[in-house]
């Protein structure tokens, strides 16, 4: 607030980083949201635990959730939430490929949709 009251516009950004690098937020480090959503309850929050647990593997990535969606039901769907914070979107994406290759198989498929946004 005092940096906006100043209009010290260089010292708000150096600030603003600074939180941002001890919270491990974009742009200093990437972020993959997921968000999972089926009919079923427990086939959305069982996927979503599943990506948690394979993300969690990697010791340099930080796993936030799974947990209820902001909007937790819509249009009969239930929707579960993933945050995954690391230092390289690289390794991010590397991620998304491997679940999209090797544990979304067509029956999943069929029965959950997920979506992913990078940021």
């Amino acid at each position: 607030i005092q940096t906006a009251k100043e209009q010290d516009y260089e010292g708000f950004c150096r600030q603003e980083m600074g939180y941002r690098k001890m919270l491990h937020s974009p742009p200093v480090y990437a972020r993959l949201a997921v968000q999972f959503s089926s009919l079923k309850e427990e086939a959305a929050a069982g996927m979503a635990r599943r990506f948690a647990a394979e993300a969690e593997k990697d010791g340099e990535l930080e796993v936030i959730g799974p947990a209820e969606a902001p909007v937790a039901r819509v249009n009969d769907r239930f929707r579960k939430v993933l945050y995954i914070k690391g230092r390289e979107r690289e390794r991010l994406t590397a991620l998304k490929d491997i679940w999209e290759e090797q544990i979304l198989t067509p029956e999943w498929r069929r029965e959950i949709q997920i979506q992913y946004d990078f940021e």
